[in-house]
């Protein structure tokens, strides 16, 4: 389950930061 909180905490921040995608990448 800890997968797939990290999965939904993931895509919740890429959809955040989409124009962003070098930092988010960093972030993950």
């Amino acid at each position: 389950s800890d997968s797939q909180l990290l999965k939904g905490i993931n895509s919740y921040r890429a959809s955040l930061k989409v124009p962003a995608l070098s930092e988010n990448k960093n972030a993950a």
